[in-house]
This record gives structure tokens, C-alpha cells and sequence, in this order.
């Protein structure tokens, strides 16, 4: 069968001399995975498949075969800041492992590629500082995924249940589970994110230690809430590093 969609790259992987197996997040099939064989100059080759790049494609997908093959592959979208813009490529690529983590079906989902679709645009235009980008972002996907945590009470609450998505107030003591977790800032006080959006989490007010830890919060989050999530994101690293200039 042969198919025309959108998709956003996820990872890639080389596979032999001159082949990578791309995983993409499509349009009109979910996740896809395709077998991509490269041109033997560097010209027109593995740039294109830059995490988070968005290309329409032409491939085919055979029944019962788990990748797919590619006929052809153009940008769909440009986003150049990306990969120039030294904090914009570290969350670039902390999104695009999350996504790939989370991002699992094979069904079509139109409203959350043009949900991701208009987030990776605004991030990539976006003059403002992106610090807080990616927590946004994590959070809403979450809700548009069917996990999303209930962000009433974020404001005076002292603790958080990732298993439930909820925060509570009863005292820690009570408390056997380890996903239980704290929801105030360093020196004490509620971090609001109720009305945190993609548009205005540059307004959010962190230090590097409160970001970091609601970030490390937000991991656990999705890993309790996916199957088979890792126990360590190896873009955090880098990502941490950014930050922490």
C-alpha cells in the first residue's frame, strides 16, 4: 500500500553502511517505522532526518511487516532555529526522546499532530526565553494522551500523586507510596502551573534547582503512566546541562 503523509521525525537508527530506520510520528498512521537508504554523499542526506524535522513522505507499508520502505522524503516544514539555537536543540532533543517514549500507537491521531505540529512551530519562532518550554509542553501532551494530571489545587497543595495526577494535602506521613512527591518551591510556597500555557511559561519564575526538579517530577510522571518507560531519559542530561549555564 502505498501512502502520502506528514510526519515528524522521532529517532533514527543506522542500520548497516547506508540505511537508517526512522521512527516518525504521521498524520493519516500514528507511529511508523521506515527503512531509509541514504545517498552516498553527505549532501541532501541524514540532515533531513533531524529529530522533530517535519517532511511529507511517500512509502509503503506492506501487511504484516513491522517498517515500512520510503519512496521519497521533502520538509514539510522548516524549523531552523532548532538546531542553531544552543537551548532551543537541547529541548528539541529531550522532546523528541519523550516523544518517541510515549508516542506508541499506530492510530491516527489528527488533533495531537497538529497540537505537536503548531507547539514545534511556535517553539522554533518564539523570541522569548524557552526555559520553562518543555514543561509546558509535556504537560499538555500528557492530557491530549489521555493522562493529563488534574492541575486544580497546583497552587496551595503540598504534595503531588504521580500515580493518581492529583495534588493533595494530607500529611506525608501518611503515605506509604513512593509517588508521592513534594509540590512547593525551594525556600517554600506552591510553583502555580494551573495556568501554565505553551504562550505564557516564559512569565514562570524558576530557579535552576525548582526547574530541574519539576522536571525530573514531570519524568516520573510519564513513566508511572507508560508502559515500558525506561528509568533513565538520556537527553535529560544534556538538557540539564544547557540549563545550568
Amino acid at each position: 500500500m502505498l501512502i502520502d503523509t506528514e510526519a515528524i521525525v522521532l529517532n533514527t537508527l543506522k542500520y548497516g553502511d547506508n540505511r537508517l530506520i526512522v521512527h516518525a510520528y504521521t498524520r493519516l498512521h500514528g507511529r511508523m517505522a521506515l527503512m531509509v537508504s541514504m545517498p552516498k554523499s553527505r549532501k541532501g542526506g541524514r540532515s533531513l532526518w533531524q529529530p522533530l524535522s517535519q517532511l511529507s513522505l511517500t512509502c509503503s507499508l506492506s501487511p504484516g511487516r513491522e517498517i515500512g520502505h520510503l519512496h521519497s522524503a521533502s520538509p514539510a516544514r522548516l524549523r531552523p532555529s532548532l538546531s542553531a539555537h544552543p537551548d532551543k536543540l537541547a529541548i528539541s532533543l529531550f522532546l523528541s526522546e519523550m516523544m518517541s517514549l510515549t508516542l506508541k500507537e499506530q492510530q491516527p491521531d489528527p488533533h495531537l499532530f497538529e497540537w505537536l505540529t503548531a507547539a514545534l512551530d511556535m517553539l522554533d519562532i518564539t523570541p522569548r526565553s524557552v526555559a520553562n518550554f518543555h514543561i509546558a509542553f509535556l504537560i499538555r501532551m500528557a492530557g491530549l494522551i489521555g493522562f493529563g494530571p488534574d492541575m486544580e489545587g497546583s497552587c496551595g497543595a503540598l504534595w503531588f500523586d504521580l500515580r493518581e495526577g492529583r495534588f493533595v494535602n494530607p500529611d506525608r506521613s501518611s503515605f506509604s507510596s513512593a509517588d508521592i512527591i513534594p509540590a512547593q518551591r525551594e525556600g517554600g510556597g506552591p510553583i502555580d502551573l494551573s495556568r501554565m500555557t505553551l504562550s505564557n511559561c516564559h512569565l514562570y519564575i524558576m530557579t535552576h534547582g525548582e526547574r530541574a526538579a519539576l522536571i525530573d517530577a514531570i519524568v516520573d510522571y510519564y513513566a508511572v503512566h507508560v508502559p515500558s518507560f525506561p528509568r533513565e531519559v538520556s537527553s535529560l542530561k544534556v538538557l540539564r546541562e544547557m540549563s545550568g549555564r
